[in-house]
């Protein structure tokens, strides 16, 4: 079985992860417009939300949630990582060691834990919304057949 370093597969996955955001991103905000679409607002003003079918308005908030999912993964993750970063610097200083780049920080085990939750979410969150969406037209497609 062929093998490759810790550091590739990191390198690897941050770069699938970001193209994923970038993905996420672009689908939730094109099915915030979609919704927008389809709920029958016209330009300058807003549907009704009453007049909006349930499941087109869960679409619009499962969009919303993914696109915020999206912001506390980056929020999150950066907080998270800054907090270990500055607990690792107090236990040099306390230790009287010079503190460098390439000093030696304890890594808790929930750690990566942070910014992957909020990564699944925001993906979840976005297959749901199209989903939901999906569904919205095809019973709108349904109930117009009846009519």
């Amino acid at each position: 079985m062929p093998t490759r370093t810790i550091g590739d597969l990191y390198q690897e996955y941050r770069g699938y992860s970001a193209k994923a955001s970038d993905g996420v991103r672009t689908l939730a905000i094109a099915g915030i417009a979609a919704v927008w679409l389809f709920t029958g607002a016209t330009e300058g003003s807003l549907a009704r939300i009453g007049d909006t079918p349930p499941l087109l308005l869960l679409a619009g908030v499962l969009f919303g949630l993914s696109l915020m999912f999206d912001v506390l993964h980056y929020v999150g993750g950066a907080y998270a990582y800054r907090r270990v970063a500055r607990t690792g610097e107090r236990v040099i200083h306390e230790r009287k060691e010079d503190l460098r780049l390439d000093s030696e920080a304890e890594v808790p085990d929930w750690l990566p834990r942070v910014p992957a939750a909020f990564f699944l979410a925001k993906i979840i969150a976005l297959f749901l919304g199209w989903a939901s969406f999906t569904a919205a037209l095809v019973q709108a497609l349904a109930t117009s057949r009846t009519a």
